[in-house]
């Protein structure tokens, strides 16, 4: 009898955005403290410039590479959650067959079941193909009115990121019409999951540490910036500026424990 090796879905996309973060990391650093010459692709005979005009020079490519390997990063994550709902749909879809389960020696699941050539052709091969189309919001309810898949409780948070990735792709990250979705606000929303800080110690319960105020390490608050319409969601450094030394938020963090050091001892949970 055939056997049919699954894959996981919540390790494919765990993979996937692990690639991702690597690849930004090394990017962000290497644009950090790679030394450059000149701006030719390595290993080539000659060198193109379709643009002479538009000719980067290597501190200005250096910035904008953060932007770019910032950009194609989200992408990346964002692109890795269709794939992953279509395993997710697969092993629901072979799991709800009639047949016998056994355990493996290793603790995994083994199902032993009759699929026809005609439920392998319109439910996993057909089906996939008309799935891989259709909308994230749409590939969540189908999961969930077939299978009875839960909904992820971050859904929202991962549809809007998935708008910000298709403004990116397709506009190149200048916020058009079909990007608001926000009639109230006339504004593009893109919600994540923040996380936020708190320091203990003898005398104070909560101190904020930032204007966003403080809670516990691993509480994930909704945040929710608006970019509003014509505008871009990924800023080059020439637009964004430089940042004054002492005004991030880290600095922020580590100047308040340097206070709170000499009076008390300050744990972090």
């Amino acid at each position: 009898m055939p056997s049919l090796q699954l894959v996981d879905p919540t390790g494919f996309i765990q993979g996937e955005l692990q690639k991702s973060i690597d690849l930004v990391s090394f990017g962000l650093q290497a644009a950090e403290k790679l030394e450059v010459d000149s701006l030719t692709i390595p290993g080539t005979l000659f060198h193109l410039t379709p643009a002479r005009n538009k000719v980067m020079e290597v501190e200005e490519a250096r910035g904008e590479f953060r932007v770019w390997v910032l950009g194609n990063g989200l992408r990346d994550c964002v692109d890795a959650v269709g794939p992953t709902l279509e395993w997710a749909r697969k092993v629901c879809f072979i799991w709800t067959r009639e047949g016998e389960v056994s355990v493996n020696e290793d603790g995994t699941l083994h199902l032993s079941a009759h699929l026809t050539g005609k439920e392998w052709n319109e439910q996993l091969v057909r089906e996939g193909a008309e799935f891989e189309f259709w909308p994230l919001r749409r590939k969540l309810a189908f999961l969930n009115e077939s299978y009875g898949l839960r909904t992820p409780g971050v859904s929202d948070q991962v549809m809007s990121i998935s708008y910000a990735r298709n403004c990116l792709t397709h506009r190149r990250g200048v916020v058009g019409p079909e990007d608001i979705r926000d009639n109230a606000t006339d504004r593009f929303v893109v919600y994540w999951k923040k996380m936020e800080l708190t320091v203990m110690c003898p005398r104070i319960m909560y101190q904020p540490l930032w204007d966003s105020g403080c809670g516990t390490v691993g509480n994930c608050n909704p945040y929710d910036p608006l970019t509003p319409f014509s505008s871009s969601l990924m800023k080059s450094p020439a637009e964004s500026g430089k940042r004054k030394r002492g005004t991030t938020r880290s600095r922020r963090i580590m100047a308040y424990l340097a206070r709170r050091r000499s009076a008390h001892p300050v744990m972090m949970r």
